[in-house]
């Protein structure tokens, strides 16, 4: 069962299960759901926390076109965290979770134990990241164009997945989506570049500015 905290500008849904060490699993734009299964093994032994990133599942935003950078969504992760234990705790973040998971190893150290970030997508450090970066504006750019799911073949593309095949009801799914893909494909809002001024960055790529390095121990 979900539970409920405030932060600012926004509502946090979290869920704990089971007992023992704590295990926090953290996806972006996922929200909790995509880990349920995963919990239920893990809880035999852990205490694991899901989370609803604000603006996904459960969890809302006071503003819902105010995207949360990695900062926002680390704070929020410490908040949860904070609401569950006052001891360091293990992170498993996936994809926009594990930038989230290692902003929260930077700006939180004592909240952390270990951080496994799996796939976070910071093209930046790349050798081709230029490559990358055009392709990426390439997925907007698509996503403007023709819809949510040419452009989320085009993304599978540059992850090295084969297009998924739309489905009969994709229409009917994605009717009311506006060119910045709120309320449905919030994982597109990550791959356009951030102005050269923005402080924290963007999930698609860049680390921010203000964390330099990150911390595990």
């Amino acid at each position: 069962m979900m539970q409920t905290l405030d932060a600012p500008g926004a509502t946090l849904a979290y869920g704990v299960l089971g007992s023992g060490p704590v295990l926090v699993l953290i996806g972006h734009p996922m929200p909790a759901d995509g880990f349920r299964a995963l919990a239920a093994e893990l809880a035999t032994d852990r205490t694991v926390v899901l989370h609803d990133p604000r603006g996904t599942g459960a969890s809302t935003m006071a503003d819902p076109t105010e995207l949360p950078d990695p900062e926002v969504l680390a704070d929020d992760l410490s908040r949860v965290i904070a609401a569950v234990t006052d001891q360091p705790v293990d992170v498993f973040g996936s994809s926009g979770g594990g930038i989230a998971a290692l902003v929260l190893a930077s700006r939180h150290p004592e909240q952390v134990a270990t951080v496994v970030a799996h796939e976070p997508p910071l093209t930046e450090y790349l050798p081709d990241a230029a490559e990358l970066r055009e392709r990426l504006a390439g997925v907007s750019a698509t996503h403007r164009e023709q819809g949510l799911f040419p452009a989320m073949g085009a993304f599978m593309a540059i992850a090295g997945f084969a297009p998924p095949a739309p489905a009969a009801d994709d229409e009917d799914r994605t009717a009311g989506l506006g060119d910045d893909g709120v309320d449905g494909a919030g994982w597109l809002l990550y791959t356009s570049d951030a102005a050269d001024d923005t402080p924290c960055g963007d999930l698609s790529g860049r680390w921010p500015r203000s964390h330099k390095h990150h911390h595990s121990r």
